[in-house]
């Protein structure tokens, strides 16, 4: 951990009246702390340092949760800044997640096929919110999709790739790749098509995710291949192999299929065709 981002955590807690309890995790950008209310509310305090990360990018983020009003979203509280000689933070305070991440539940739990279901059915109700706002997330994976403690039902976290469709893009023309985690992105993610990126991106990815809940494998990856090369293979814009096929196929799980189409136009078009294809494997 970085001394001052402890140090800024410490002055903003102090700010906004609240007790750091524990440290929680950090990314390329964020650091996370779970924190309490003088009124004893467990709240998620995160700070975005800006010298790694424009204030335009945090924005986005924020103003897409505040688009998002749904059980499947995480709720933003407030939205502040912080400047010290320890530098300048965007600050965020969000509902605490007690239930931790997909990740976090895999380690001692093992799904079911109703559990599965149930998992995607919710990420795709999240999903749904999110194209109403016009909005694509862009870095769907286990350790951004947590739960409320005693309920099973995804919510999605970290918006901090995420695209307003209404906005000009904020990624170059030039890179080779687009923003996101390559082992769940979609063909134009990985391609850095920006013309194509829209929910069926965040569709492709959820596929990627709950596939390899089922297979144990990313879902373009056959008995004889590398991670490396399965994703080179999405790179291609190739199809599923038939080993991934069959096994949703046994598991009744064929909208996978569909789902892991190499083009947006050959996925669901509307996030209830895909929920009525859940319902009816």
């Amino acid at each position: 951990m970085d001394p001052n981002h402890i140090a800024a955590a410490e002055e903003v807690a102090l700010k906004l009246g609240l007790k750091l309890i524990s440290f929680c995790g950090a990314g390329a950008y964020k650091v996370t702390y779970k924190t309490a209310t003088a009124e004893g509310q467990i709240v998620a305090l995160k700070l975005a340092d800006r010298s790694k990360c424009t204030r335009e990018r945090t924005e986005r983020e924020t103003e897409a949760l505040k688009k998002c009003s749904s059980e499947f979203v995480a709720k933003v509280i407030s939205v502040s800044e912080h400047t010290s000689d320890r530098g300048t933070f965007d600050v965020i305070v969000e509902e605490y997640l007690d239930g931790g991440t997909l990740d976090e539940r895999l380690l001692t739990e093992k799904l079911g096929r109703q559990d599965i279901v149930e998992l995607l059915k919710g990420l795709v109700h999240a999903l749904a919110v999110l194209r109403e706002a016009r909005l694509v997330h862009r870095d769907i994976k286990p350790t951004n999709v947590m739960f409320r403690s005693g309920h099973h039902a995804p919510v999605l976290v970290d918006f901090g790739l995420v695209r307003d469709l209404s906005q000009s893009s904020m990624t170059v023309s030039w890179m080779p790749n687009g923003p996101g985690t390559p082992y769940y992105s979609s063909p134009e993610q990985l391609n850095n098509d920006k013309a194509l990126i829209g929910w069926h991106s965040d569709q492709f990815s959820v596929g990627v995710m709950i596939a390899e809940l089922i297979l144990d494998r990313h879902p373009f990856q056959s008995l004889s291949m590398t991670s490396a090369e399965a994703i080179q293979s999405v790179v291609d814009r190739k199809f599923i192999p038939p080993c991934s096929a069959a096994a949703f196929e046994k598991m009744r799980m064929r909208c996978l299929v569909q789902m892991l189409k190499p083009w947006p136009a050959l996925r669901y078009q509307r996030p209830e065709d895909l929920i009525n294809a859940i319902e009816i494997e």
